[in-house]
């Protein structure tokens, strides 16, 4: 092999299109997995609230550290959507229908649960919500609830919500409410169903404004 030969060789590998590394979608904003002024993470929240309208649910409540990376602005690969969420720790999807005195109880145990599995001791634990709004207490004994909102009003007790949920607030739900009927996704986890909505091609959902801490 010559120079030349060499030459066009080296630059036919380095052109060569990897479909591996294939732009699934170029994002338009980009989010932070850091913790915002008001203790909610914008990267989760939008991978969340993507996650949920996808699967048609109303509300969705989740643990933090299933969700694993900020977003940033430009081409993102499948492999880099992949790792935004843990899918060495992936987790099952469920739904349910409760009503609000329902959900509100199933977000105060959750901030007041304690095993070893999971616990809240500090606001870099809080869990991510959407399609709600959490009002937090915190003291020296951790975590309480104030008030649950939606669409910036007090939820409605006796209204029925659809609810996406994972593994563990899954579990706590059937702690306090052991006779309410649980739907497993069936093929589908956290990881799966954030990947397969941005092979779509489309633009995640905006975060919201899911959670205030007060003191």
């Amino acid at each position: 092999m010559d120079e030349t030969q060499a030459f066009d060789t080296f630059r036919s590998v380095m052109n060569r299109k990897d479909p591996e590394k294939k732009a699934t979608v170029n994002f338009e904003n980009e989010y932070s997995i850091s913790l915002n002024d008001r203790n909610g993470r914008d990267a989760a929240s939008s991978i969340l609230t993507t996650i949920r309208e996808e699967n048609d649910a109303q509300l969705a409540l989740a643990p933090y550290y299933y969700f694993t990376s900020s977003m940033y602005k430009g081409e993102c690969t499948s492999s880099r959507i992949g790792m935004m969420t843990a899918k060495s720790s992936d987790t099952a999807l469920y739904f349910a229908k409760l009503n609000g005195k329902q959900v509100y109880e199933l977000v105060e145990n959750y901030l007041a649960e304690s095993d070893e599995n999971f616990y809240v001791t500090n606001k870099y634990e809080l869990p991510i919500a959407s399609g709600m709004k959490m009002i937090v207490n915190q003291a020296e004994s951790g975590f309480s609830l104030k008030d649950l909102t939606v669409n910036d009003k007090k939820i409605d007790k006796e209204k029925e919500y659809s609810i996406l949920l994972t593994d563990t607030t899954m579990s706590v739900l059937k702690k306090i409410n052991p006779k309410c009927e649980i739907e497993q996704l069936k093929d589908t986890t956290l990881s799966s169903a954030w990947i397969e909505a941005m092979s779509k091609g489309q633009q995640p959902s905006a975060p919201e404004d899911y959670i205030e801490v007060e003191q």
